[in-house]
Formats: structure tokens, C-alpha cells, sequence
């Protein structure tokens, strides 16, 4: 055989294998791009469920699927609660730089407005469709809720000309449907529950802080499961903490699930979570607390708690501290405690649509396709 000969056969083989091994590349590039497809898709629905929290509960520094009671605890956002609450000494909707032009009622209840002794309605107005109680003004100025219980809910000197009407006839939330907020919070939470974990809790031994870090300084959404099983006082998997931090970036959401909460205090007691040194760059409003399942949750055995929550099946309680955010619970129970408005700003980066994804998807199998058919037919 003539050198040229076995050239020519050696290159022929090489190209005949070559058109044999393309389509497999071509097929495990496709199916190594589904695969990232799966994992954008993720990353997208956890962007929606966050933005889809953010959006659910408005400007409300509480929403409350069931009752609430408040006992000598004041909450500078404004209150909507669907079943009955029940409330002492404090006052509603103090931040009026926020509520002070809310077409919104600061103070919003399904069921009945039970009082003992006097609450102070700061800014906005009161909306108590089904609350028993007289409306009461006094020398033209001084206009107060007397309920049924006992106790005043004082409206005195608010700007805002609903205050001048009686709370049984002012408007409701626009647009609010109680059945609809429950079951869309309820699909948040399991969402962000099934979302990919992106983030590492660790305990660092040397300053014994509980520290919850993301796996990548990507900007986006960073997803912890927070197993609150292995909680045991002020340990956590068996390795003690006094302080709690997050390494939030500037661009970053953090959502932490909390699992198996029921029964359990979060944060015990002693355990220093009250300076903003401690959440990092991006701050508490880019901060969620997502507490899946039902039963009784606590949040800190004492001092201050940060960050917003989504417990829709839960009843949380929290006492001598303050919350610094904005909460979505199936029932809430404050005493002697503070509620802050920290309005939730979640930053994350938007990423094209699954469907923009497939689409890519399917050309590049269409591709694969269509030159497949070429090369069988040039071989005939």
C-alpha cells in the first residue's frame, strides 16, 4: 500500500469516526444545558416566591391569617388580622412618615376588636367591619372605639379623614381577599422549602457564633434549611453559640427554612442578635425567615430578633424584645414586646424564563436533528 493510499484511508477513518462522535456531543451538551435549565428554573422560583412575599403583605408590618393577641406591646407598622384581636396597653401604626397617606387602614380586623384599658391608633385609620362597639366623638375632636370588652381604642388627632368615621363602615384593604393571601402564602412557603440549598450553617467554635454563610458571592436568592431538631437551648448540632450571624452581600437574599419548629425557641436566651454587625452587608430587609409546618414557634427567648418571616401555618410568639421586620404568621401572640417596621426589599438578580430556556433547548436539539439527516444523506 502506497504512502498517499494509507494517508487517505487513516484520514477517512478519522473523519468517518469524527461524524460518528459529534452527535453524542452535541446530545450531552443538550442534556448538560437541560440540566443547568433545571437548576435556572430553581433559582427563578425562588426570586418569585420572595418578590411573590414582598408583594403579599404590602406595607403591613403584620399580617395574620387567624388571631392575634397583644399584651403591652407597642407596633410601629400597621396591623391586619383576619380573626379576632386582643389587645391591652400600646399603640398601632406609630411610624407615620410610612402610614400617615396609606390608602390602606393601619389597623384592620375580620373578627372582633377586644380591648382592656386603652390602645393608641397613631396614624392612618381603623377599619373593624365586624367588630362590636360604639364610635364615640367627643367635643368634636377626640374620637374614640369603644368596645364591648371594656376597653378604647383611642383616634385622637389623626389627619387621615377615615379617622372621623366610624371604623365599622371605613373601607377594608382594596383588593384583599383572605382566602386567596392564606393559600398564596401557603405556596410561598412550600416553594421556598423545595428550593436548592445555596448556603453552609456552620458554628465557629473560636467565637462560638452561629453563622450562616452563602456558597457563592453570586447575586441572588441563597437558601439555608435551618433544622430546628438539632436546636437544643443555646446549641446547635451539639455545638454551643452566643452570637448569630449572617454574611449577606450587598445583592443578596438570604431565606433561611426553618424546619421542625414546632415547640421550639429559635434563639435562646442570652444569644446576641441585635446589632446590625451581624447581618452583614445586604441588611435585615433582605432577610426571610421561612417556618414551614404548624404548631407553636418562639422566636427569641429574650432581645431582639431580625429579618422577616413567613410562618402562614404557624402561631409565633415573641416576648421582652423587639422583631425587626415584617411578618406573615397563621397566629401571632406579643407581650410586653416590640414590633418594628423594617420593610423587606428582597435583591436579586433576574434571570431569563424557563420557557426562553427550552426554547434554546429545543433549537439545539433541532439543530442536532437536522444535521444528523445531513450526514446520513451525503453518505448515500
Amino acid at each position: 500500500m502506497s504512502k498517499s493510499t494509507f494517508d487517505n484511508e487513516v484520514r477517512s477513518s478519522f473523519l468517518s469516526m469524527k461524524m460518528r462522535v459529534r452527535p453524542y456531543i452535541l446530545f450531552a451538551v443538550t442534556a448538560l444545558f437541560s440540566a443547568c435549565l433545571a437548576l435556572s428554573a430553581q433559582a427563578q422560583t425562588a426570586i418569585s416566591a420572595v418578590n411573590g412575599f414582598d408583594s403579599l403583605v404590602r406595607n403591613y408590618n403584620a399580617v395574620v391569617l387567624n388571631n392575634a393577641t397583644f399584651s403591652n406591646s407597642n407596633m410601629e407598622g400597621a396591623i391586619a388580622v383576619r380573626g379576632n384581636l386582643t389587645t391591652s396597653s400600646g399603640s398601632i401604626a406609630y411610624k407615620t412618615s410610612v402610614y400617615a397617606n396609606s390608602s390602606d387602614p393601619t389597623l384592620y380586623v375580620g373578627g372582633q376588636l377586644k380591648i382592656s384599658g386603652e390602645t393608641k391608633l397613631q396614624s392612618g385609620y381603623a377599619a373593624l367591619p365586624n367588630s362590636a362597639g360604639s364610635f364615640v366623638t367627643v367635643n368634636g375632636s377626640q374620637r374614640h372605639f369603644l368596645t364591648t370588652t371594656g376597653g378604647k381604642l383611642n383616634l385622637d388627632n389623626l389627619q387621615n379623614p377615615l379617622a372621623k368615621t366610624s371604623p365599622t363602615t371605613n373601607p377594608t384593604p382594596a383588593n384583599w381577599n383572605w382566602a386567596s393571601i392564606e393559600s398564596t402564602a401557603i405556596s410561598l412557603s412550600s416553594q421556598l422549602a423545595a428550593a436548592a440549598v445555596t448556603g453552609t450553617i456552620g458554628v465557629n467554635t473560636g467565637n462560638q457564633t452561629l453563622t450562616f454563610s452563602p456558597n457563592s458571592t453570586d447575586a441572588g436568592v441563597v437558601v439555608f434549611n435551618f433544622d430546628a431538631s438539632l436546636l437544643n437551648g443555646n446549641s446547635y448540632g451539639g455545638q454551643n453559640f452566643s452570637n448569630l450571624k449572617f454574611n449577606i452581600g450587598s445583592d443578596q437574599t438570604f431565606v433561611v427554612n426553618v424546619l421542625n419548629a414546632n415547640g421550639k425557641t429559635l434563639i435562646g436566651q442570652g444569644v446576641n442578635f441585635n446589632t446590625s454587625s451581624f447581618v452583614g452587608a445586604g441588611g435585615a430587609d433582605q432577610l426571610l425567615w421561612n417556618i414551614t409546618g404548624s404548631g407553636d414557634v418562639t422566636l427569641m427567648g429574650s432581645g431582639d430578633f431580625y429579618g422577616s418571616i413567613l410562618a402562614p401555618e404557624a402561631t409565633l410568639s415573641n416576648g421582652s424584645g423587639r422583631v425587626e421586620g415584617q411578618i406573615l404568621a397563621g397566629g401571632l401572640t406579643y407581650s410586653n414586646a416590640q414590633l418594628h417596621y423594617n420593610d423587606f426589599s428582597p435583591t436579586a438578580v433576574l434571570v431569563p424564563e424557563p420557557g426562553t430556556y427550552a426554547l434554546w433547548t429545543l433549537g439545539l436539539c433541532v439543530a442536532g436533528l437536522v444535521w444528523h439527516r445531513r450526514r446520513r444523506a451525503t453518505r448515500r
